[in-house]
C-alpha cells in the first residue's frame, strides 16, 4: 500500500498549498473571479481530480492502513484531512460547474468558514505522514 501512502501525502500536500496560499478565500466572501493569479486553481478538471482522489484515498487508508495496524489509529489524521478536502474541492468544483451550483449543494456550505485552517491541517497531516510513517498514532 505504500503508493496509496506517497498519494495521501501529494494529495495532502496540493490541498494545504492549494487553500492556504494559491487561493485564499476570506469569511463570507463570494467565490474568486475567474481571473485569479493562478487559474488553475479554479479549472473544473483540477477541482474534480482533487476531489475524486482525495475521497478515495482517505477511504482505502481507513480500510487498509500504512503498516497493517489499526485502521483508526494508524492513518486516521490523513484520513481525516483527506476527506474534509475532499469537502471542500467538492463544493469549489460544484461553484465551477457552467449552471450553477445545484440546490442539493448547499449542504457543503459549512466548509467554507474553515477552508484555511483545513489547509493548514491537510499540510500538517502530510508532514507528519511523511516524517513518521511507521508511527502507530499518524
Amino acid at each position: 500500500m505504500l503508493p496509496f501512502y506517497y498519494l495521501s501525502v501529494t494529495l495532502n500536500v496540493i490541498a494545504g498549498l492549494v487553500l492556504v496560499f494559491f487561493d485564499k478565500r476570506s469569511v463570507g466572501e463570494e467565490p474568486a473571479d475567474v481571473e485569479t493569479e493562478y487559474p488553475i486553481t479554479r479549472n473544473s478538471t483540477f477541482l474534480l481530480l482533487v476531489t475524486l482522489f482525495s475521497g478515495m484515498t482517505a477511504i482505502i487508508k481507513l480500510i487498509n492502513p500504512m503498516n497493517g495496524g489499526l485502521a483508526i489509529i494508524g492513518d486516521f489524521l490523513p484520513a481525516l484531512s483527506g476527506f474534509a478536502a475532499c469537502a471542500i474541492f467538492l463544493d469549489r468544483y460544484l461553484e465551477s460547474l457552467p449552471n450553477g451550483k445545484p440546490e442539493f449543494a448547499d449542504r457543503l456550505d459549512f466548509v467554507q468558514p474553515y477552508e484555511h485552517i483545513v489547509g493548514i491541517v491537510c499540510l500538517a497531516a502530510a508532514a507528519l505522514h511523511f516524517l513518521f510513517s511507521g508511527s502507530v498514532i499518524l
